[in-house]
């Protein structure tokens, strides 16, 4: 089940990404709010696993991976497997890297960029959203 945390993430990346002009293709969650009886896709798997949004650029067909991750979540093996999978995906059509844009709490902001630089994840290709730690207290509360 997501927590409140997690899905307020995934809230911040949705923006961030249609800030940045992708079209969102699929999400894990109905966490957006679409028009009555639309329902969006779940992302397929990237390699082993399956990230929290997937976006577009319909202009230059460049893709966009999307992951929220709590605090307790960034010290996961699986997080690091999760990041390295998303990060080394290349567009069939823009023969791009895709974007990848991480959500995290605040107070994880270190910790994340250290994982990134350790997994060899450029930070300037990376975009980092940051949830303000008012608004992430109760992380482990589950969401209903």
């Amino acid at each position: 089940m997501a927590t409140r945390i997690h899905k307020m993430l995934v809230d911040l990346i949705a923006r961030k990404m249609r800030e940045k002009g992708y079209f969102i293709v699929a999400m894990e969650g109905n966490f957006l709010k679409l028009p009555e009886n639309e329902i969006m896709p779940i992302p397929l798997k990237i390699r082993r696993h399956r990230p929290d949004l997937i976006g577009i650029n319909l202009y230059s067909k460049r893709l966009c991976i999307g992951e929220a991750k709590t605090s307790n979540d960034l010290l996961s093996k699986r997080t690091s497997s999760q990041f390295s999978d998303f990060s080394e995906i290349v567009g069939r059509t823009s023969k791009e890297r895709a974007e990848l844009i991480i959500g995290v709490p605040l107070s994880s902001r270190d910790i994340l960029c250290k994982l990134l630089l350790r997994l060899k994840i450029s930070l300037d290709e990376t975009t980092i959203v940051l949830l303000p730690e008012e608004l992430a207290e109760n992380e482990d509360e589950d969401f209903i």
